[in-house]
């Protein structure tokens, strides 16, 4: 599970960086072109945006780690017996010492 988290944020990291790489003369979204040329205040909404989205992806990895420990847990718990102690038997653990 662990590599299925890895393999998917490896491949989202090499989209990110390819799509960066790409010559953006002609592909350049408007709504980015204006919010550069207002300087670093103007790109504040569009960091706070990925800051988001990466924060999203973060708790979704760790919600979908904690789902398959869950998961391995409650098959592990069914595994036990689930028989009924003896009345008869003895009302203590008796240690042999």
């Amino acid at each position: 599970m662990l590599s299925a988290m890895a393999t998917n944020s490896s491949a989202q990291n090499s989209a990110d960086l390819s799509a960066l790489m790409t010559n953006a003369g002609t592909r350049a979204d408007p709504r980015v072109t204006d919010m550069l040329q207002q300087g670093p205040e103007g790109m504040l909404a569009y960091m706070k945006l990925w800051e988001l989205k990466v924060q999203a992806q973060a708790y979704s990895n760790v919600f979908l780690f904690l789902a398959v420990c869950t998961f391995v847990g409650v098959l592990f718990a069914l595994t036990f017996s689930s028989e009924k102690p003896d009345a008869t038997g003895p009302k203590h653990l008796d240690l042999g010492m």
